[in-house]
């Protein structure tokens, strides 16, 4: 049985996704669908609107037939990191195809731009570094750069997905990897394009969230989790009691944001800090992942290790569809890195301390209270025909 492995966040799961699904299940029927998926806290450095059992009951529902963490280290990186991350896990499965969105229809210009980007010629890299002393942000440069190269690719990196895509294939050629790439055109679905921070705006607003959840069809109710005000504030005091040279060791923290970061610390509430922080050229989801990184640890020397070669590497398998067990189980004897499926057998690492690390933060921001000891046990939510066991109903219920 060959086995697709597809990455997400489903933060929340919605019916763009499970179009996406369902398009990946028709190119490759009879595989093992796996979804290698964020836990806690996403690439925009905010907490999940839902926590990773939830979420894993979504992509259940929605038609995969696993469902593994991606280590929150590897989560809450840009792009390049994120991608970098989950294809090296995807590769060490010994996954058959990664499966991803686009907006392009074709792979053939992204496989081109990714390329060009791997090898940066002269004239791209000097591009690239004129850019940004013009004062515009890494992807804008780098889009300028792409421009310069190739005018016929630079729309390309316009398209969030279209940027997500290319390093994915840039990894997979960076590692020589034999894990075949697979695209899935984002399309419009009933005259609309889904999106999830849509779908969070508009349960923030709502007074019935299941309302919400159901027009956009995401296939479990549950009371979002909205914590970033929290977040905000802890990292507000790690910000206002860290001398700078300690903030330029946080993850992702360059001299120009560290200046900005302790400039706005003075903000009254956060969304002026958001504003305070942000420029053209640090965006705003830069700026939350550098106090998200300052909050949890997540230092320079912890991120280069993790995202060296050597690095030993886990995923946690948090969801499994019944009738997939027998083939998942052939899949995990054969895969090359650990599935941690027991507390007891979660490695002493680095990636496996930043797990822990998020789950403590994600247990102490979300309300009610929680105690850390349950977002860190072991759990496997369990697809059962269409009941989700292992699935406690204080959490989510089934729409």
């Amino acid at each position: 049985m060959s086995s697709v492995l597809v990455t997400a966040e489903f933060n929340p799961l919605h019916l763009g996704h499970a179009h996406f699904l369902s398009q990946v299940r028709r190119a490759h029927p009879g595989c093992l669908l796996v979804c290698l998926m964020s836990g806690n806290f996403v690439q925009r450095g905010s907490p999940a609107v839902a926590d990773r059992w939830v979420r894993s009951g979504m992509a259940l529902k929605a038609g995969a037939d696993v469902v593994l963490e991606l280590p929150a280290l590897y989560a809450v990186q840009g792009a390049a990191g994120f991608a970098r991350g989950a294809v090296r896990i995807a590769d060490r499965l010994g996954a058959d195809v990664l499966a991803f969105g686009a907006e392009s229809a074709q792979i053939e210009p992204l496989e081109r731009a990714a390329a060009l980007f791997r090898e940066e010629p002269p004239q791209m890299a000097a591009a690239i570094r004129d850019g940004r002393r013009r004062g515009l942000n890494q992807g804008a440069a780098r889009q300028r750069a792409l421009a310069a190269a190739d005018p016929a690719l630079a729309p390309l990196l316009s398209g969030p997905n279209n940027t997500l895509a290319i390093e994915y294939l840039s990894a997979l050629d960076e590692i020589h990897s034999a894990v075949r790439p697979y695209l899935v055109v984002r399309t419009a679905i009933h005259g609309c394009r889904p999106s999830a921070q849509q779908v969070r705006a508009e349960l923030q607003q709502a007074d019935d969230p299941g309302d919400v959840l159901r027009r956009w069809g995401v296939p479990l109710c549950f009371t979002p989790v909205f914590a970033e005000e929290e977040l905000y504030r802890l990292g507000l005091y790690r910000l206002r009691t860290t001398a700078r040279e300690q903030l330029l060791a946080t993850a992702d923290v360059s001299p120009a944001l560290a200046a900005r970061l302790h400039g706005a610390a003075a903000a009254p509430d956060y969304g002026q800090f958001q504003q305070a922080a942000s420029t053209r050229w640090l965006p705003r989801a830069r700026v939350r992942r550098a106090l998200l990184n300052l909050v949890l640890g997540f230092t320079r020397d912890r991120l280069l290790e993790v995202n060296a070669p050597e690095c030993p590497l886990h995923v946690r398998l948090t969801g499994l569809r019944q009738e997939a067990a027998a083939a998942f189980g052939k899949f995990a004897s054969a895969a090359k890195v650990p599935i941690i499926s027991s507390c007891a057998r979660y490695p002493e690492t680095t990636l496996a301390w930043g797990d822990l690390a998020a789950a403590d933060l994600y247990a102490v921001i979300r309300s009610p209270l929680q105690d850390p000891a349950g977002d860190k046990a072991h759990r496997i939510v369990i697809a059962d025909g269409s009941e989700l066991l292992n699935l406690p109903a204080s959490e989510a219920w089934i729409g």
